[in-house]
């Protein structure tokens, strides 16, 4: 369905307008940032994973490509909701009509999640410095819940691995070997953590083997035959973007994430990429930000999360 809105014109979004949402998220990443944070490959992943006619919403004028949001069911009473508006388009309205119309959509959920008594959360992650972005929210009712650090590493020269413990072994992965040991580690790891939504082994491994993920900068920590630690990247065009790492309990303070992650490092240098990136909660219970810090990255921008509860 079209909705005329004054000047604007609402839609959802269709395949045909991957690159164009691409580029508008790109104008409004380098905008905010500083930097670009999105290629075309994660615009048409997510839209494999939300219903597209209901829960994407592009906003026009003309032909210019305004602003574009979705709304994605993360697990049974959490919905993510991301917006972003082009720069030249800032002051005139948009990010308040793209807002509109992610809580309608996000009001049929709450309904349903209502009527049987599940909880809910309903996020927005916005720009940490737009002040005007956290205005309109805290106007709206949301509530400041976290920061989200990107972090970098530039990799100018051969890295030192910090070596682990004797009883932990570094390998590449081969999925042949480590599936159902990675699906293992990454539910221990992650289950809680507030990033973590239960999928069930097949379904995990095909959202992160799509074409973006590099599995040749993917390793895993083995001690003895049990598989408890593991790094899964992907190839961004500013470097290798450490997806995940995780480590079980049985393989924690052995120093197993920091060497993973020294060796995609020296592995990303060796094939001649320089950077590398990730993103981590800045309120970490398990203190991933002092560890990432502890092996030289340091925090490029940061994102907020606002929140709606009930």
């Amino acid at each position: 369905m079209i909705e005329q809105q004054s000047l604007f014109t609402i839609r959802p979004a269709r395949i045909e307008d991957a690159q164009k949402v691409t580029d508008l998220i790109i104008a409004s990443d380098i905008a905010e940032y500083g930097v670009p944070d999105c290629m075309i490959e994660d615009v048409i992943g997510i839209w494999e994973e939300v219903p597209i006619e209901s829960n994407t919403w592009i906003i026009q004028s003309e032909d210019a490509f305004v602003a574009y949001g979705y709304v994605e069911e993360m697990s049974k009473g959490r919905l993510d909701c991301y917006g972003f508006v082009h720069p030249d388009w800032y002051g005139k309205g948009a990010r308040t009509l793209l807002l509109e119309q992610m809580e309608q959509c996000a009001a049929t959920y709450i309904e349903d999640y209502e009527n049987h008594g599940i909880k809910y959360e309903l996020n927005h992650v916005i720009p940490a410095r737009n002040e005007k972005a956290i205005a309109l929210f805290e106007s709206k009712g949301y509530s400041y819940v976290r920061t989200y650090s990107r972090m970098v590493i530039e990799v100018n020269s051969v890295p030192e691995i910090i070596p682990t413990s004797n009883e932990v072994t570094l390998l590449p992965c081969d999925m042949e070997r480590d599936a159902h040991g990675l699906f293992d580690a990454y539910t221990e790891s992650f289950k809680d953590t507030r990033g973590y939504y239960e999928k069930p082994f097949d379904e995990w491994i095909q959202k992160v083997t799509t074409e973006v993920y590099d599995l040749s900068l993917w390793f895993v920590a083995y001690r003895g035959d049990e598989l408890v630690g593991f790094i899964i990247c992907k190839n961004f065009p500013e470097g290798t973007y450490v997806d995940l790492l995780g480590v079980k309990r049985s393989g924690r303070k052995m120093g197993i994430g920091a060497s993973l992650l020294t060796t995609v490092f020296k592995e990303s240098y060796q094939r001649g990429i320089s950077s590398v990136l990730l993103n981590v909660d800045s309120n970490s219970l398990t203190g991933a930000n002092r560890l990432y810090e502890n092996v030289g990255m340091k925090p490029m921008f940061q994102m907020s999360m606002y929140q709606k509860t009930n």
